[in-house]
């Protein structure tokens, strides 16, 4: 659990601008780094710009569901995007605190690899499986032929939820579906993710990592308490109303929750996971969503629609 105040710098940011200069090498290597208290707070300020942008287009109607013109899935992509890269940025932060050896290198995980750093093996021992999903999907869209696609599930309460996936070729005809790297089957079913639990999901994360590097760097003066950042400040105030409506598939699996304490202060709880009442069925779905796309040159549409099977079970 993490507290959330708002009146001062949290502790990562505070022992950053803190530092001890002798403990500080990001002006001494060959490849020179920025002050890793602007470095954090300016990849806060992005991935804060990201995210919201994120958030508000879930509302946009988009024409075909998966064009890479669509604002829509645009701000999908490079939410997703900046997730990664501000992973990365948090080795760019260790390094400043590594002194200079060897050969330099512009990918500082190569760097504190070969530099055998144990600030960077604590940290990614700590990380590494939760920022998976997130590397996973950003090196698909680099680096595979993926489109993202947009649905529209009523779940088991009618309630419309939107999200979206990765669509990959699955099938001979050029059948189009969910790409099994990223999404799991559930009961017989693709997947997909929902706006709703893929935001708490990836901010629980992100606060995550944030306390882990505090963690790993000032081992003696680490603290729980996450207070004021404008960009930490406005992720957690969006993130506070978000409804806890998701995919079947999805209660059961980690999100962040925010209780607030009193008009300064929120907790931060991660992993948190979702309280089913007894009369909670959350495979009883009711409606799916699900554009396809159509191929011209096979003059025909051919995919698999996440969740379309429970419909029928």
């Amino acid at each position: 659990m993490f507290y959330f105040s708002e009146k001062n710098a949290f502790p990562l940011l505070k022992n950053l601008l803190d530092a001890d200069p002798s403990r500080l090498f990001h002006e001494q290597h060959e490849i020179k780094q920025a002050h890793p208290a602007d470095i954090l707070t300016e990849k806060l300020n992005r991935i804060n710009a990201k995210f919201q942008t994120f958030w508000k287009n879930r509302s946009l109607e988009t024409q075909c569901g998966d064009s890479k013109n669509d604002p829509k899935i645009e701000s999908i992509s490079d939410y997703i995007l900046e997730l990664d890269s501000f992973y990365d940025s948090l080795f760019l932060i260790i390094k400043c605190f590594e002194f200079p050896q060897g050969q330099d290198n512009k990918d500082a995980i190569k760097w504190l690899q070969g530099k055998k750093s144990n600030i960077y093996h604590n940290f990614l021992g700590s990380t590494k499986q939760s920022q998976k999903l997130f590397r996973d999907i950003a090196n698909k869209l680099k680096h595979d032929h993926v489109s993202i696609s947009i649905l529209t599930v009523h779940n088991h309460k009618n309630i419309p939820v939107d999200g979206f996936y990765i669509q990959s070729i699955v099938g001979p005809n050029d059948q189009r579906g969910p790409d099994p790297d990223i999404h799991k089957p559930y009961k017989r079913s693709a997947t997909a993710m929902s706006y709703n639990h893929f935001a708490l999901h990836s901010i629980g994360c992100l606060f995550l990592h944030l306390d882990k590097l505090n963690k790993s760097l000032f081992p003696k003066n680490s603290s729980n308490i996450f207070e004021q950042s404008a960009a930490a400040r406005g992720i957690i105030f969006t993130c506070e109303f978000i409804e806890h409506d998701f995919y079947p598939d999805e209660y059961e699996k980690p999100f962040i929750g925010i209780k607030r304490v009193d008009a300064d202060k929120v907790s931060l709880i991660y992993p948190h996971r979702y309280k089913k009442s007894a009369n909670e069925f959350f495979d009883k779905i009711n409606r799916v969503n699900a554009p396809r796309k159509f191929n011209q040159r096979t003059d025909s549409s051919n995919g698999i629609i996440p969740y379309l099977p429970l419909l029928y079970q």
